[in-house]
Order: C-alpha cells, then structure tokens, then sequence
C-alpha cells in the first residue's frame, strides 16, 4: 500500500504486537487545501484542486476514490520497480525497500525488505502474488473519517503533486498519506500521530523507479 537495489533497504518492522507495527501496513499501501503549515512540520504550497480521484475510483459505498485505479498501479508498478523509503520509529531509524517482481493483469508477487542505520538487513519479506484490487484497496478510506485535499509535498526523492488523505486510523492513531498524483503506488510520505499527540511512524520516499 511495496532486489533490484540491493544498496537499499526499508524497514517493515516484526513483533505484530506493537500497535505501531500494526499501522505500517496500513501505511505501506493512500477537500479543498490551501498554503498552510501542516501538523508535520512542514510547509506545503497550494496545488491544483479542480482535479481530485475519479469517482470511478470508489470502491465502496461510503468511501473517497482511492488515489489510483487499480490499473494505474499495475502500470507504475512493473516488474523491477521499487520504492526506497527512510522511516522513523520511536525504535529508531530504518530504510525500507519494496520491490516489484514479475505481474500479470491480475496482479503481481513483491518484497519488502528493511535495514538499520548500518545498512545491515534485519527484515526481508516476500509477498506472494497479490491483486492489483488489494493495493488499490488499502487506501480506500470511509467519508465521515477521512479528509481529502490536494497538495504539494517535498522529499528526500523530489517535490511532488499529491493526494492527501487524512483520516483517524486503528487504535487511536491519526494517519496521513499522501500520494504523488504521477507516481501510482504506495504514499510517498506518510505520518502517524498516537492518541497522546506523539509521533508513532513516519516514512518519506527516497528514491524510485517504475
């Protein structure tokens, strides 16, 4: 919501029974905005707001459009493609890398793999094929929770035109993702606030091919 940059790592952290580690997947794979300064603590310029998600885009009754057809994502996410991305944890600083292998129009297999700030790999995942609809699926976010503005959002990998969704998430955390309208896949930057206002998760993207 994901080696061919093997220089290149992400975190995609274990132990289930953390709640923050229950926010990534959530995270991994995201109404009218304006110039203001954002609860992350940085500054995002206007952008343009007649075009948002096609309706086409809903997936359920009750929900925004997500930001990409599933077909958009098979198409920015061919075999070989990758998303870098730094993340910060309250257990530290990790890299984490999703990789793209060989789809079809169906879908398509993926790993995630993490490191720390050595560089040294402490997790690798590697999903089994998975559909097209199920990524599109994970930001797909109810009306009454969720906010939808259009944005421009800097990172370590460019400045980019985006999505951003807002809602309340599991366990109390207030989730914010932003997609790149020009880069259908996971957020390329997303931020995770707990129940006492502190930071849970944050993840910005680094680098990336499709």
């Amino acid at each position: 919501p994901f080696a061919c940059c093997p220089s290149q790592s992400a975190p995609w952290p274990p132990a289930p029974t953390d709640p923050m580690k229950l926010l990534l997947p959530l995270l991994a794979l995201g109404l009218i905005g304006s110039c203001a300064s954002t609860s992350d603590g940085t500054s995002t310029a206007s952008a343009d707001q007649s075009a948002m998600p096609p309706a086409s885009n809903i997936m359920q009754e009750g929900h925004l459009p997500t930001p990409f057809s599933a077909a958009a994502i098979r198409d920015s996410c061919s075999e070989g493609a990758y998303r870098v991305f730094f993340m910060v944890t309250p257990e530290g600083h990790f890299t984490q890398t999703l990789t793209f292998g060989k789809g079809d129009s169906e879908g398509a297999p993926f790993s995630m793999t993490m490191t720390d700030q050595e560089g040294v790999e402490i997790v690798r995942q590697d999903m089994p094929h998975t559909a097209w609809t199920v990524f599109q699926s994970h930001a797909s976010s109810e009306i009454e929770s969720t906010t939808l503005t259009r944005e421009r959002k800097k990172t370590a990998a460019g400045e980019f035109d985006c999505w951003v969704y807002r809602s309340q998430g599991p366990l109390g955390l207030a989730v914010t993702n932003y997609f790149a309208v020009n880069l259908p896949g996971p957020p390329i930057f997303s931020l995770g606030i707990g129940p006492d206002g502190t930071q849970v998760v944050r993840t910005e993207l680094a680098d990336y091919n499709r």
